[in-house]
């Protein structure tokens, strides 16, 4: 079955809110599959005190400040019932900014794991959420060698002949870009080359840095920076148990 993730501004706009005027919003839906999907689409802010009705098969998933919850059905689900500790910890260390040091990420071997959601990741591709414009963290997966990428821009937005590059050193997984010319403009794509295939990224600069799990995943959701809310409701995920 397939699940639903962002799908851009449109859905954002038109998505169901279940929220009253005046009421604190609890959360955002991140994610649904299922017969009900379509009632609860990637984007529906809801109310701490709401009761959704789910049919069996159905998956909801809902991001806010105290975590990412998965409700299924089938049968009623109270959106803010269950554990609902605060993920402020987490969501902090996602979004703060990136000190570009060796070995300054978790994993283990030549694999590491992305632990900001600021960090263009070197062996992505599609839409991505900056605040920065001007120097933008590029992060690599395997830091095993050292290396380097090259990055231009691709759409005749801006001057293609200004080409930057990043070098990594053995053991470094996290390294530093600043546009070649000038700051990263809203929308342009970029070409990202070196080890395997090259890859295209989109930018969207964000007007400010969102302040809340919330509103971050609804910036993400409508700009359809689908990568980073995938990144975000895993770090914002409860401990099962």
């Amino acid at each position: 079955m397939r699940m639903s993730w962002g799908k851009g501004a449109a859905i954002l706009l038109s998505a169901t809110t279940l929220a009253l005027p005046g009421m604190a919003i609890a959360g955002v839906v991140v994610a649904s599959s299922g017969p009900s999907a379509a009632k609860y689409p990637t984007g529906t802010k809801l109310d701490d005190t709401a009761t959704i009705r789910l049919s069996a098969g159905d998956s909801v998933t809902i991001l806010s400040s105290g975590g990412t919850r998965v409700l299924r059905g089938p049968g009623p689900q109270q959106v803010g019932g269950g554990d609902t500790r605060s993920r402020t910890v987490a969501f902090n260390a996602l979004v703060r900014p990136t000190r570009v040091r060796t070995g300054a990420v978790r994993g283990s071997g030549s694999t590491a794991r992305n632990t900001n959601i600021w960090n263009l990741d070197a062996t992505g591709d599609g839409r991505m959420c900056i605040v920065n414009p001007a120097s933008v963290s590029i992060w690599r997966p395997d830091g095993s060698n050292a290396t380097s990428f090259s990055i231009r821009p691709v759409n005749g937005s801006v001057d293609e002949a200004a080409e930057s590059r990043v070098t990594f050193n053995s053991n470094t997984y996290v390294g530093t870009w600043q546009p070649a010319g000038s700051p990263i403009a809203n929308g342009t794509t970029y070409r990202i080359s070196g080890p395997g295939p090259s890859r295209d990224v989109t930018f969207v600069v964000l007007p400010a840095q969102p302040a809340t799990a919330e509103d971050l995943a609804s910036a993400l959701i409508a700009n359809q920076c689908n990568a980073q809310l995938r990144m975000l409701a895993d770090a914002m995920a409860l401990p099962i148990g």
